[in-house]
């Protein structure tokens, strides 16, 4: 058949064969260097791919309402049977644009979820970006944020870690939090 590709193999005795002994020995080294190496390659085991822990059909969620400033969220995680996070589902009433990033985000966090990446280390990867909307927010434990992926990050965090695999409250939380305190109460005059 024209145009039909033709895949030869060769080996190091056929090499040898049709070579013979007119070969020269920087050309006959750099062959058998070449399908000694090609050999080598073909025992070796493609590396596994992880397995996808894909939750069921029917399961368990949570949903989390948030607001950061005049700006409304709805947060969805789907759980496993134990009762840990394996998807998240993020619906915001905001514009197209920032809809389609989190959602986006949010599948790129589920697939990372199901494939066993822990959920600490996407929480620590995420907590602090910073872009608009950022703010105040109405959770007493999450007061400000600098993004929804910051406020998704901590509130995760916040829900799903041990205490102990929560990371400690950054310098910047506290400036953002200290920036936004109201001011102390100025304390009475003292009578002379």
């Amino acid at each position: 058949m024209a145009g039909t590709p033709v895949v030869l193999t060769l080996d190091l005795e056929t090499a040898k064969r049709l070579l013979g002994k007119q070969a020269k020995g920087t050309l006959y080294n750099l062959l058998e260097s070449a399908i000694a190496t090609a050999q080598r390659a073909d025992h070796r085991a493609p590396p596994a791919e992880p397995p996808r822990h894909r939750l069921p059909d029917d399961r368990e969620s949570t949903t989390h309402k948030f607001s950061i400033g005049d700006k409304r969220f709805y947060l969805t995680v789907g759980l496993y049977e134990n009762g840990s996070a394996g998807e998240v589902f993020i619906d915001s009433k905001t514009g197209s644009t920032l809809g389609s990033m989190l959602d986006a985000w949010a599948t790129m966090v589920s697939i990372g979820l199901q494939y066993g990446v822990p959920l600490d280390a996407i929480a620590e990867k995420f907590k602090h970006w910073k872009f608009e909307p950022a703010g105040v927010t109405y959770n007493h434990d999450i007061p400000m944020c600098s993004s929804p992926l910051d406020y998704v990050a901590k509130w995760l965090e916040h829900r799903f870690l041990e205490p102990s695999q929560n990371s400690e409250t950054t310098e910047e939380d506290e400036g953002l939090r200290g920036s936004m305190a109201p001011p102390a109460p100025t304390p009475p005059p003292l009578d002379p």
